[in-house]
C-alpha cells in the first residue's frame, strides 16, 4: 500500500472533497469563504475567521515553501515505528493557508525555505492522503 501506515481516514460527506483531491485529478482541495475570502485549513461549516456558513471547496496550487520542520526519531503510533525518521512540516502555499503535513525526504534534504510540492497517496475507496515533498 506505500507509504501511509495509519487508519484509513473516515471522511463524511462534507470533507469527502478533501480526501477525493488526489485520488480525481491531483489537484489539492482546501475551503475558502465566500464573504471574506480567507482560505481555512481546517475542514469546518464555519468560517473561523468572520464566522459565516459561506465555505466552499476550491482548488488550490499545491506548490509553497516549507515554514517550519521538525524531524520525529520516536513514533507517534507504533504503526509509524517503521517510518521512522519521518518529518512533518509547515507549509505556507504560494496561495492559499499553513498547511501542516508529512513532508517526504530525508532530514538532510529539509532547510526552512525550501520548496516543496502536494503528492498524493492512494488509500483505498478512491480516498487520498497528500503529503508534500521537496522540489529538487
Amino acid at each position: 500500500m506505500g507509504r501511509w501506515s495509519g487508519r484509513i481516514p473516515s471522511p463524511t460527506e462534507y470533507s469527502a472533497p478533501y480526501w477525493r483531491s488526489g485520488g480525481e485529478d491531483g489537484a489539492l482541495r482546501l475551503l475558502r469563504c465566500n464573504r471574506c475570502g480567507k482560505w481555512t485549513p481546517y475542514i469546518k461549516r464555519q468560517c473561523p475567521y468572520c464566522g459565516q456558513e459561506s465555505l466552499e471547496w476550491r482548488t488550490v496550487p499545491g506548490e509553497g515553501v516549507l515554514y517550519s520542520y521538525s524531524v520525529h526519531y520516536r513514533p507517534a503510533a507504533p504503526e509509524f515505528q517503521s517510518q521512522v525518521p519521518y518529518i512533518i512540516g509547515l507549509v505556507q502555499l504560494d496561495r492559499g493557508p499553513r498547511l501542516l503535513s508529512r513532508i517526504l525526504g530525508e532530514p538532510s534534504e529539509m532547510a526552512v525555505g525550501r520548496r516543496v510540492r502536494v503528492v498524493f497517496e492512494q488509500v483505498e475507496n478512491g480516498w487520498a492522503i497528500p503529503y508534500f515533498e521537496v522540489v529538487p
